[in-house]
């Protein structure tokens, strides 16, 4: 492929590779700039990428490790050649390496730029269609960002002065609650609340009812504790949802909603649930791509300082810009949600569903397993486990409802009961509890 003189300046490409043979210590100073995908040669490519393995595997770098090295990595015979006659023709010093990648770098966004431009040409032309571009432009803008951006490190001091903040702020919280209230006051003893840039995985079987303890936690934060969150459907409308929150805080049965069958009383009582409909909530059904969720949280916390985003569920997520399979789209969502964790600062809750088990059995952290990287990527992993849900023959309260804390990365592990009333898909109450009472590696 021919590339723009505008776009790409082969002279200088050589200048760096060369620089970094002849004295490989200037790559302290171009390290975090020196990728090889910022090269436009193809030939510069392929010796960019052994150097840059050579410098991570700390191997020394000259001309005949390069050559010896690039032979083991099966470049191209034009490539050998060209590396041992042209690569340092003319490099004494690597003093202006800094400048010279700075030039590369800043030539690589502007063919990335001009790539974007093409596209968009061809959706006007209708080549392209406009939601494949917009569903696959955030990752191809991200792969570029590392280039032109370089992470910044943290001083000691700096990372000193953050904890000793972020403990006063702990000191001065009731009740050792350091995050968003979880609604369940025993939930919050193990967690000490969903705390920020973490990612919890509240995970169950079909059926067990994890929308409903969703909007449990949800009422709990956005009606009664006033927080700003934000929740993602994609399984039910928002309308939906909206019902069942009526319920479970009208104490109407749903099935009565559902069918238009309330008296005029529970009718009165719901219509003036009035805290309900000025709670701080967004809700979102509309679009299920892994874009769409990011790019709306960054709307939500800007427009509407979220503090809170649920996400139901995660095996519903579409991720359109990865083509592996099914598991390995999997780890990149749940990799994702933890970056938005991160990048917004919030606590991010997303639901994920288990396999059926018809024996029943108390869920295990070896069932997230099998679904790409989720127990990884995750802070926190609890699973909702109703022991009587396959042979209960009748609708009244479930009373030893679990709630097991599974993976905890910052605290302790536990297990507590619960109440269900299926009638109004309620969960309320805690009777029995025991923290780190069970061990995540052999009862999970």
């Amino acid at each position: 492929m021919i590339i723009d003189k505008h776009f790409a300046n082969t002279e200088t490409e050589r200048m760096v590779l060369g620089a970094i043979v002849m004295d490989s210590k200037c790559l302290f100073d171009i390290g975090e700039l020196f990728t090889p995908q910022i090269f436009s040669d193809h030939k510069h490519k392929e010796i960019a990428q052994v150097l840059f393995e050579m410098n991570n595997a700390n191997k020394p770098i000259d001309s005949l490790t390069l050559s010896q090295a690039l032979r083991k990595s099966q470049a191209s015979i034009e490539t050998v050649m060209y590396a041992g006659m042209d690569l340092t023709h003319g490099v004494i010093f690597g003093d202006n390496a800094g400048a010279w990648i700075q030039e590369v770098v800043e030539l690589f966004v502007k063919r990335k730029l001009h790539e974007e431009t093409i596209r968009l040409d061809h959706v006007i032309q209708g080549k392209i269609d406009a939601f494949d571009l917009i569903a696959d432009y955030e990752k191809r803008i991200a792969d570029i960002l590392p280039s032109v951006i370089p992470s910044k490190g943290k001083t000691s001091k700096q990372v000193y002065d953050a904890a000793i903040e972020q403990m006063e702020a702990m000191q001065n919280r009731p009740g050792g609650l350091v995050g968003v209230d979880t609604g369940f006051a025993k939930l919050n003893d193990i967690t000490a609340g969903w705390k920020k840039q973490e990612l919890i995985i509240l995970a169950a079987r079909p059926g067990m009812g994890k929308t409903a303890m969703m909007l449990k936690m949800a009422i709990q934060a956005a009606v009664h504790r006033k927080n700003s969150i934000g929740v993602f459907s994609l399984e039910m409308s928002s309308e939906m949802l909206m019902n069942r929150v009526l319920s479970m805080e009208s104490g109407t049965h749903q099935e009565k909603i559902l069918r238009g069958q309330m008296s005029a009383l529970e009718f009165t009582e719901i219509k003036s649930l009035t805290h309900i409909r000025e709670a701080r909530i967004q809700f979102d059904d509309g679009n299920s791509s892994l874009s769409h969720i990011r790019n709306k949280a960054r709307v939500w916390k800007v427009k509407n300082g979220v503090e809170l985003i649920f996400v139901d569920y995660l095996q519903l997520i579409r991720n359109t810009g990865n083509k592996g399979n099914r598991e390995q789209q999997v780890s990149e969502i749940s990799a994702t949600l933890k970056s938005i964790a991160k990048e917004l600062d919030i606590p991010v809750v997303a639901l994920a569903q288990l396999s059926r088990d018809a024996s029943g059995s108390r869920p295990q952290l070896t069932h997230l397993r099998e679904s790409g990287s989720i127990e990884q990527d995750a802070d926190m992993v609890i699973f909702i486990h109703r022991p009587n849900y396959y042979s209960m023959a009748t609708n009244g309260i479930e009373n030893d409802v679990e709630l097991i804390v599974a993976k905890h990365r910052n605290g302790a592990t536990g297990l507590f009961e619960i109440n269900f009333d299926p009638q109004l898909t309620k969960f309320y109450g805690n009777e029995s509890y025991q923290t780190n009472g069970i061990s995540p590696s052999t009862d999970f």
